[in-house]
């Protein structure tokens, strides 16, 4: 399954000239999967009928960024940990390559353990093309991200910024504002300052981080991959593009539930639009429009507390390395008394008669006090963190809201929460920004809608054949003539 634009140079697209990579990558996303090789697009590639019609792929870069971190309301989503399954380790020698079990929603292990079963017995019996290769023994290398740890780490990292390079290094031009962090308060409105400098990464908040690029799609539990590789080494997604039963592969994936990550051809999700990820839903007492509530958090819901619980974490951290402010002022000791610099702003200064006889540098020592969550809870009420909230995820989104929308929308909120609750509160908010976020991406009501069924709908169209160690093609995995396996199959434990 050869490419015109398969680069079998062993060089390392990182290794490559800028304006090389940039052609690699354009050809890549616009011919480089089967999927796009589709007629009209290029009659110059040689690829089989039947990889176009049963190749789906998602393609999560630039399509579908949002893909499972968004429920159908444009809300920011994480799973459920009681949700997750252990993926099917039966099929391989090796298990997650990070040491921890892999894991995914309990519907999507379901599905992946019967399809790498019906495959391992396709493999037995001879009937894929070769016994050779990557797809012949597949196992799990990666699945489920953690989210809340994904998030701490990215957190600690901007919080450690602020606190460190921001306000202390010698070359930014804030670093006497570090004077003025006394308490709390004053931390806090340096924060805001800081987040509001272009230098500074703004993505501070869950929601926030759960639907930026560098939230991990594996986040999602949606997905599982079989290999491992640089994302950016074309020369390796090749190796996978034209393996001898990359075809069958893709076939039997696409019966059970499964597209193919165009950008990562060794990661499978689950196809949440398709009719055999439909019947594994219904299996666990769930569908297309429950799934988002039965397998998954609102992460709004817990922004508050994270905010509190982070700011004062970092507060306390910098109180700690930093415990003082040290302020040198000049004093005059003359003959009517003692007179600083901070006299002569206020207006009381020695008249002439009052002649300085000298003056001395004398330091002056403020220590900082570290606070605690019952001390913030009764210096700020829940009102005012709901506003700083908001002014947080104004500065993220790139100020979609002036100051007078900002109070409207603090206003209603407040309302929600006392008549309510706080719960209430933050969903009015989350909705009322979720407009923007979602507007970046191109979102709308059929980014969950099928990709594999108009696959599988033409298959059942056309004769089946099992000539030439080919699955039989039709239209659902209880017509195929290996294991015959599927939602009604084994289902094992786990």
């Amino acid at each position: 399954m050869g490419s015109k634009y398969s680069n079998k140079s062993s060089v390392d697209n990182k290794e490559k000239s800028t304006r090389t990579l940039f052609l690699n990558r354009k050809r890549y996303r616009r011919y480089g999967h089967p999927y796009d090789q589709r007629v009209g697009k290029d009659h110059t590639m040689q690829v089989p009928e039947s990889i176009v019609q049963y190749q789906p792929a998602i393609d999560l870069i630039y399509e579908k960024p949002l893909y499972g971190k968004v429920d159908p309301e444009g809300n920011a989503i994480q799973p459920i940990k009681s949700k997750l399954a252990m993926l099917w380790m039966g099929g391989g020698t090796h298990g997650d390559f990070s040491g921890n079990v892999p894991l995914a929603l309990d519907f999507i292990a379901h599905a992946q353990k019967d399809f790498f079963r019906e495959w391992n017995d396709a493999v037995k019996a001879g009937k894929t093309k070769t016994k050779e290769g990557l797809f012949v023994n597949p196992t799990v290398a990666r699945g489920a991200a953690d989210f809340v740890v994904q998030y701490q780490e990215h957190i600690t990292t901007q919080m450690s910024y602020f606190t460190g390079d921001y306000l202390t290094s010698i070359t930014t031009p804030y670093k006497h504002r570090a004077l003025n962090i006394s308490t709390f308060d004053h931390f806090v409105k340096e924060f805001l300052r800081s987040i509001d400098d272009p230098r500074f990464p703004t993505k501070i908040t869950k929601t926030a981080f759960a639907i930026c690029e560098d939230s991990e799609p594996r986040n999602t539990a949606l997905m599982f991959d079989i290999g491992a590789g640089k994302v950016g080494d074309d020369n390796i997604k090749y190796m996978w593009l034209e393996d001898p039963n990359w075809e069958m592969f893709m076939k039997l994936a696409a019966r059970y539930g499964f597209v193919v990550d165009k950008n990562i051809p060794w990661r499978f999700i689950a196809d949440l639009g398709s009719q055999p990820m439909a019947e594994y839903m219904d299996m666990y007492e769930t569908n297309i429009d429950l799934l988002w509530y039965t397998h998954y958090d609102r992460v709004y819901a817990g922004d508050l507390t994270t905010l509190k619980a982070q700011l004062s974490l970092a507060y306390n951290n910098y109180v700690a390395q930093y415990p003082y402010i040290k302020k040198t002022d000049t004093t005059w000791i003359g003959k009517s008394g003692v007179y600083t610099n901070m006299d002569m702003i206020s207006g009381v200064w020695p008249t002439p008669a009052a002649t300085s006889i000298k003056y001395e540098i004398l330091p002056q020592l403020i220590y900082r006090t570290p606070t605690s969550q019952q001390e913030l809870e009764l210096q700020y009420t829940d009102s005012d963190w709901m506003q700083l909230y908001i002014q947080i995820r104004n500065i993220e989104l790139g100020y979609p809201f002036d100051d007078i929308k900002m109070h409207y929308v603090a206003d209603v909120a407040e309302q929600l929460w006392k008549a309510l609750d706080i719960t209430q509160g933050m969903q009015y908010i989350n909705t009322t920004f979720a407009e923007y976020h979602l507007e970046e991406h191109d979102f709308n009501d059929k980014y969950y809608s099928n990709n594999a069924e108009e696959a599988l709908q033409d298959a059942s169209a056309r004769p089946a054949t099992s000539a030439n160690g080919n699955f039989t093609t039709g239209g659902s995995r209880e017509s195929t003539n290996i294991g015959g396996g599927g939602a009604g199959g084994a289902s094992g434990g786990y």
